[in-house]
């Protein structure tokens, strides 16, 4: 189901779905030293993020997400932090990582990063996706051990007519950039 008009950048709290409409993930994951064998069963499960959104004492934006993979196995845990600070520690797909969050106000704050054209390309800024300044959601991780780098936009674009959640990503690795979309069905509180 494509994402409810009432579900904003402001608003992202829910299950979503990674939709059919993606992007082949496999040579990206390879890029970020995925085992070929995780990588092919990337092709064949459901993964669900069940994300939790809410503002802290501290007046901190976070995004909390869980993973679930199809028949309800556990998946990954990625706790975010909207506020540009680099976090180190294990994550259970790519090992250890340095990752940051923040919001973006527009997509002319990507012009510095690998994949810019096609990260800044096609996200709904003009109709109350997020309040201003929180338009848009960037995330960096780098790997430790590995020497990639990715770079992920979260946003709103319109498929086909429709509405629907996107993640971009370009991965870097040397001087070779690998770029994906992620398309999410939205599946409800």
């Amino acid at each position: 189901m494509t994402a409810p008009p009432e579900i904003t950048m402001s608003s992202l709290t829910g299950k979503w779905i990674l939709s059919k409409k993606s992007d082949d993930w496999e040579p990206l994951l390879g890029l970020q030293g995925v085992p070929w064998i995780k990588r092919r069963a990337a092709n064949y499960i459901t993964l669900t993020d069940h994300l939790n959104q809410y503002t802290d004492d501290a007046g901190l934006d976070h995004v909390d997400v869980k993973q679930t993979v199809t028949g309800g196995f556990k998946g990954g845990v990625e706790n975010r932090t909207l506020n540009w600070e680099v976090f180190e520690g294990p994550n259970e797909t790519f090992g250890q990582v340095k990752d940051q969050c923040k919001w973006l106000g527009g997509v002319e704050e990507l012009d510095q990063e690998h994949g810019a054209e096609f990260l800044k390309e096609g996200w709904i800024m003009d109709e109350g996706s997020g309040e201003q300044g929180k338009r848009l959601l960037l995330a960096t991780m780098e790997s430790v051990k590995l020497g990639w780098r990715s770079v992920a936009v979260w946003g709103f674009q319109m498929i086909d007519g429709e509405r629907w959640h996107v993640r971009k990503v370009a991965v870097k690795k040397g001087d070779q950039v690998l770029t994906g979309k992620a398309v999410y069905d939205w599946g409800g509180k």
